[in-house]
Formats: structure tokens, sequence, C-alpha cells
């Protein structure tokens, strides 16, 4: 019978296992059921970008379309300040309303 141990690069990813059956190592342990869903917690909890309103969780999200020009425009801006093209558009809502 084939030993059913896994080890897989850092950044591979796996789908289907049944953890009873089969052992999954990831980052040096035995992954188990348990294992795996304090991951998915933890991920869930460290994915994205800080709240920009502490202490009130995600913060919501506008979404635009701009035309080619001013999307150039943007980046060309958020180059020549080193920000991101986000910290350019929320600059300039703050200015505006």
């Amino acid at each position: 019978m084939k030993d059913p141990t896994y080890r897989v690069p850092a950044d591979a990813t796996a789908t289907d296992i049944d953890l009873d059956t089969e052992e999954f190592v990831f980052r040096g342990e035995r992954l188990t059921d348990e294992r795996s869903q304090a991951i998915v917690k933890e991920f869930r909890r460290g994915a994205g970008r800080p709240s920009l309103s502490p202490g009130t969780g995600r913060s919501p999200q506008v979404g635009v379309r701009v035309t080619r020009e001013t999307r150039r425009k943007l980046q060309a801006r958020a180059n020549q300040e080193q920000k991101s093209v986000s910290d350019i558009i929320r600059d300039a809502i703050e200015h505006y309303v």
C-alpha cells in the first residue's frame, strides 16, 4: 500500500483531502480538521488590508468606472507621489466631500 503522507511546498494548494484517512503535513505539522479550521479562521481574520476606520470592522468599498485616460493619469499621479492608485482616489474623495 502506498504511503498516504503528502509533503508539498509552502506555496502549493490542495483540495479534496480526507483528513480522517490521509495524512497531510502542513508547515511541519499534521493537518487535522480542527487545525484546518483554525488556519481558515486565522486567514479570514488577517485577510485584506487593515480597516480605514479602526474598531468598525471592514471598511466599505466603492467601485467606480473611469476612462482609460483617467486611469492613466491616476497611475501617473500615484507613481509621482509614490502612493497607490487607491490612496490617490481616497485623497481626492476626502478633499471633495
